[in-house]
């Protein structure tokens, strides 16, 4: 290798590469032998979880209960037992409680699941245990299976093709556990449930601010299915009277309800909401906004209700982006009808402190 010019000395990046090749190779040998292993735990589960020795186990418990009410020391006989007291033809003590064990039966899977059964756990348990993956019992092969199903689920969120119900459930569950994943996560029939009251909810609170009212915005609403409900009862409406030709009376309430409208909008956003959804919302808003303002001297959209801006898509000034001073907002919704959007005004750009510069 001199003769070469070859020298044996490796560089860091060599040697690196070499430990990454390593490391890959052991951690998928592991990998190899872990789901060997689990697989054979798992056989071993089934085959002494088998109903039979369930049965024969039940049936030894109720034995031993009988006989430990005269005597708490009651114990099974096992056959090598029984056999050796038959062999030093000594009588067998009372507190030994026999079983005609049948021949095809494992003694020691029966006597495996007789102690579950002294544990108060339910012959029912025992046989789901029977079925029960061996791996989750493993907490290296866990944790890779964790990030599998992470990647799967940023994957696969939203796609129609998956039951999303499901994919959170079995988050939940492979992550906190079934009991917990049932109490935490809403049966079906309940979210739906969930769903029709927030759409009655909605519904009613459209009404009242139609008539006058002022209908705050809730933190626990469910902003999608109100802004879904808006969407379905209130833009018909608005595309259907005649714009450039509408009474101060009409526009008040259309405004004051597309200013309830936007404040959802604005609670979707924080909660982290499905940006291409609220990007339709805003744009809902902006076409309703025109068509109710139409032929009137009303400013742009974006400066009464900065929320209603695309999100990034214009150009921003300072620090603020589109935002405009309360001052300004209240100056620019005087154009429309007086107050009509004073409550989004104050909520999105409140005003400096007096000590402001």
């Amino acid at each position: 290798s001199s003769a070469l010019g070859i020298t044996g000395s490796k560089t860091a990046s060599e040697i690196n590469r070499v430990a990454a090749i390593e490391n890959q190779i052991r951690e998928g040998i592991l990998m190899r032998w872990s789901k060997q292993f689990s697989e054979s735990v798992a056989r071993m589960q089934r085959g002494i979880c088998h109903p039979e020795h369930i049965k024969a186990a039940s049936e030894i418990k109720m034995l031993l209960d009988v006989a430990r009410m005269n005597n708490q020391d009651a114990i099974w006989g096992r056959k090598e037992v029984l056999e050796a007291f038959q062999e030093s033809e000594y009588e067998v003590p009372s507190f030994i409680v026999p079983f005609d064990l049948p021949s095809h039966l494992d003694e020691d899977a029966v006597a495996c699941c007789l102690a579950m059964l002294e544990r108060n756990l339910p012959p029912s348990d025992i046989i789901l245990m029977a079925f029960s993956p061996a791996e989750d019992l493993m907490p290296d092969n866990a944790a890779q299976e964790g990030a599998i199903l992470d990647l799967l689920i940023q994957r696969y969120t939203g796609n129609p093709a998956i039951n999303q119900d499901e994919l959170i459930k079995l988050d939940w569950s492979k992550k906190l556990g079934t009991e917990i994943a049932n109490q935490v996560i809403l049966p079906q029939d309940q979210v739906e449930a969930v769903a029709i009251e927030a759409t009655r909810q909605q519904i009613i609170e459209l009404q009242a601010i139609i008539a006058g009212q002022e209908v705050p915005v809730s933190p626990r609403d469910n902003d999608i299915v109100h802004l879904d409900t808006i969407a379905a009862k209130l833009m018909p409406v608005i595309s259907q009277a005649p714009a450039g030709s509408l009474p101060p009376e009409m526009v008040g309430p259309l405004a004051k309800a597309l200013e309830h409208f936007v404040m959802h909008i604005n609670q979707a956003e924080m909660k982290g909401a499905d940006r291409a959804k609220i990007s339709e919302y805003k744009q809902m808003v902006q076409q309703a906004y025109q068509h109710i303002t139409a032929g009137m001297q009303a400013p742009p959209i974006e400066e009464i209700m900065p929320a209603t801006s695309g999100g990034g898509g214009g150009p921003r000034r300072g620090g603020g982006g589109a935002r405009v001073s309360a001052a300004q907002a209240q100056q620019a919704t005087d154009a429309v009808i007086p107050d009509q959007f004073s409550g989004v005004s104050s909520i999105a750009a409140p005003p400096k402190p007096s000590t402001a510069t």
